[in-house]
């Protein structure tokens, strides 16, 4: 400062942090702004997306990014704004994205798209091994007012920068012409160790991995779906157990390099697994306690009662067992319920794979909560719902899978006729 002019950073707490101090400036900008990356991708010549148009490749209204400019691969200069749905692709125009990391990820998934810089293929690592890890530029690092090419960021990290996150604006730019700056956000493609070498390294504030952010690998697309479908066509043959069958699968995928180990041990669901054998402990247990029986009886009863028979004793054990799908999730409910609905079919003399179909069916409809399967947690979180949605879209559903599932058991043998007759209702 000049002199007689306040210093000032004196009226900084003697123990703040500069990278502190920038990382809240960041907070205080426009928020939108701050959570965009930039990101240019090159459309590869004999790729997916050469030769359609913008609208056609799927490219407009992608969750978490849009387009903001295109770099016709012909054209010289600056990039033009966003074209129309109808502009034509062509090999080697650069399209620029604005997005979250999340949407950055979700590009490198889309084939015929690459990222614009070339330093990728100069990565001396595994495509199982990389990963995406976003980087803060600190106050005092030394890749401050360097380009990203005078600087041999890959050289130095062994990382490629891959998109660029600034706040205040949305940089266009090559990556290698970008001069950074502190708090600049770098989305880097490195290896699974750069967190434990950069962690503490003074030209980052801060370092973090990005979830399940691995490169797709499309060369292995084939051997993938060719082992897939040997093992249904070996099992389906009766060669050999279904078990057997996956366990050599798997064993193929991870010879071929289609699996890793680290992605076939976090394969493995062990509170899933832990679930259901928890279920069928307590299924095993109310059966032989009586308690499974007891149930049965009263439903079976119930039914008799109300003059309905075997539809009421169906229709009682669909929506006891989708209940409880709801709630305990639905291999569990289905293992849970089992006894009941066997001894309520034997009770009231109905066939037991009808039954075990019925059962099968309804621990499918899990369409009332946001727990009761797998995706619909998925969707749950990302997609905005609340608990209320669930009920209000699923309750209808539910009462129409559960007349078409008894229905379809009660006409056995006949079965196709609903499909007749579902078919020319729609028709």
């Amino acid at each position: 400062p000049p002199p007689g002019a306040p210093d000032p950073s004196a009226s900084l707490p003697p123990t703040s942090d500069p990278d502190l101090e920038v990382l809240s400036r960041e907070g205080a900008e426009d928020l939108r702004a701050v959570t965009d990356f930039t990101c240019p991708m090159r459309v590869l010549a004999e790729g997916a997306m050469a030769g359609k148009t913008l609208a056609g490749a799927g490219l407009r209204g992608l969750p978490g990014l849009f387009l903001t400019a295109v770099q016709a691969a012909d054209a010289e200069g600056e990039a033009m704004a966003a074209p129309g749905p109808d502009y034509v692709l062509q090999g080697g125009d650069i399209l620029w994205f604005a997005g979250d990391a999340a949407g950055v990820q979700s590009l490198r998934r889309i084939p015929g798209l690459a990222p614009q810089t070339k330093q990728l293929e100069k990565l001396k690592l595994r495509k199982t091994d990389r990963r995406l890890v976003q980087a803060v530029i600190a106050v005092r690092s030394p890749l401050i007012g360097q380009t990203v090419r005078d600087s041999r960021f890959r050289t130095c990290y062994d990382a490629v920068i891959i998109a660029v996150q600034r706040s205040g604006g949305r940089i266009q730019a090559k990556i290698g012409d970008i001069v950074l700056q502190a708090g600049d956000v770098l989305l880097l493609d490195t290896g699974s160790s750069f967190l434990r070498l950069h962690r503490e390294d003074p030209a980052f504030a801060l370092v973090s991995e990005v979830e399940n952010s691995a490169p797709p690998q499309f060369e292995k697309l084939l051997p993938a779906c060719g082992t897939a479908v040997v093992m249904i066509a070996v099992f389906v043959a009766g060669a050999v157990d279904l078990f057997v069958a996956a366990l050599l699968a798997s064993g193929v995928m991870l010879a071929s390099g289609c699996l890793t180990q680290d992605a076939a041990r976090s394969a493995v669901k062990w509170d899933v697994i832990t679930t259901i054998a928890a279920a069928f402990g307590i299924s095993s247990a109310m059966e032989q306690s009586g308690v499974a029986g007891a149930i049965a009886a009263t439903l079976v009863s119930g039914g008799q009662n109300l003059g309905t028979g075997t539809p009421g004793v169906l229709i009682a054990v669909y929506i006891a067992t989708f209940f409880l799908c709801n709630v305990v999730g639905n291999n569990a409910a289905a293992a849970l319920m089992y006894p009941i609905a066997a001894g309520a079919a034997e009770q009231q003399g109905i066939d037991r794979d009808q039954m075990s179909f019925l059962l099968m069916l309804a621990a499918s409809a899990s369409f009332m909560s946001p727990f009761g399967y797998q995706t619909n947690l998925m969707v749950y979180g990302p997609g905005g719902y609340v608990f209320a949605d669930f009920l209000r879209f699923g309750l209808p559903m539910q009462g129409v899978q559960m007349v078409v599932s008894v229905s379809v058991v009660l006409l056995d043998d006949l079965w196709w006729l609903g499909w007749v007759a579902g078919f020319g209702a729609i028709a």
